[in-house]
């Protein structure tokens, strides 16, 4: 049997692959929810922090390959403002209180970085294209 990964996973692997490098190094007690994202053509991770407040998330990002081009994005904003597959609501997104940032390909260390910091301290450091 052959099974063969989505482009857009891959994407989504080595970015995470970087973050776990930075935080394991950096925060080696930080608790983290990751689950699969979906959303049509993108597929990647959601992640919440689960070590800000008693195990109760307070910000998310979501992140994968971005379906109209090659890009990284991450979504990020509060947690209340993702649905339970990662998908930021429309309501979330037109009030500004969930973003997209965008990276370049092959830019995973730039996107870890991003979604460290958000992860961490609920702000963004901008290092977007």
């Amino acid at each position: 049997m052959r099974l063969i990964r989505h482009p857009s996973l891959i994407v989504a692997d080595r970015v995470l692959k970087k973050l776990r490098r930075l935080l394991s190094s950096k925060h080696p007690g930080i608790t983290l929810d990751v689950k699969l994202y979906a959303n049509c053509r993108e597929q990647g991770y959601y992640i919440t922090n689960l070590s800000l407040s008693d195990l109760v998330p307070t910000v998310a990002v979501s992140f994968s390959e971005n379906r109209n081009s090659d890009d990284i994005r991450v979504w990020y904003g509060p947690w209340r403002s993702f649905d339970n597959s990662g998908i930021p609501s429309e309501e979330s997104l037109s009030s500004g209180q969930c973003a997209a940032a965008f990276f370049v390909p092959g830019q995973y260390l730039a996107a870890a970085r991003f979604i460290s910091h958000y992860l961490l301290t609920g702000t963004v450091k901008k290092e977007t294209k």
